[in-house]
């Protein structure tokens, strides 16, 4: 399931409906459209597949999780190499100036990383990402309190979520409160890590969130 989100044609007004088998809104832009995630239906749609939903009014993902971006990520990620760092943060910044609705953000946030990485890959891209398009980043108010007891890639959608509770925490509150917030992770998977970052902005007071992220699975619901 595969879906570009930002300019469209050929289509002569807003549209609320089912575009590649997933809820979209499409709103006019200028002279094209943009789609947004219907929020409300994808609930109702993945809730049988997932414990959890996507709390985010947008969703991009920048490469399929496979290939040589599979191999580019891990050796980042385990080996520290910095060479595609680059490289990564010009392609977000395409997704952000290809997408209208990204202009409307106030903070760009990452994803807390893992112990057993030898390198903040997120935070390195909201760092990269923030100096190109001229928004804030607050690299420390989502922060990891405890790790996960097990790998996420061994777990099913239902023992992901349940392995991520508690995991993080929120700190300064008042920073994101009535702001609208762009999340950036490495990859998304069933969306459990995502998710929990998610609420903790959310509780937290938060207006809206966007969510990039370097790669997705071939296979992912999320776009």
């Amino acid at each position: 399931m595969n879906i570009k989100i930002g300019k469209l044609y050929k289509i002569g007004s807003d549209f609320d409906g089912i575009l590649g088998n997933v809820p979209v809104t499409l709103k006019k832009y200028k002279d094209s459209f943009v789609i947004l995630l219907n929020i409300s239906k994808i609930k109702d749609i993945t809730k049988k597949q997932f414990i959890s939903y996507p709390l985010f009014y947008f969703v991009s993902s920048v490469f399929i999780y496979e290939g040589k971006a599979r191999i580019d990520i891990l050796d980042i990620k385990i080996n520290g190499n910095l060479k595609k760092i680059p490289f990564f943060i010009e392609k977000l910044c395409q997704i952000y100036m290809d997408n209208p609705v990204l202009s409307t953000i106030d903070v760009i946030i990452p994803c807390p990383h893992s112990s057993d990485n030898k390198i903040e890959l997120t935070k390195m891209l909201c760092v990269g990402l923030s100096k190109n398009i001229n928004k804030p980043v607050l690299l420390n108010i989502l922060q990891r309190v405890r790790n996960l007891e097990k790998p996420q890639v061994y777990l099913s959608p239902k023992e992901r979520l349940e392995n991520v509770k508690g995991a993080f925490t929120i700190d300064k509150k008042e920073q994101v409160r009535n702001k609208i917030c762009l999340l950036i992770d490495d990859i998304i998977t069933t969306g459990a890590t995502a998710n929990e970052c998610s609420n903790l902005l959310l509780s937290a007071g938060t207006k809206k969130i966007y969510l990039i992220t370097i790669a997705k699975p071939l296979n992912s619901v999320f776009i």
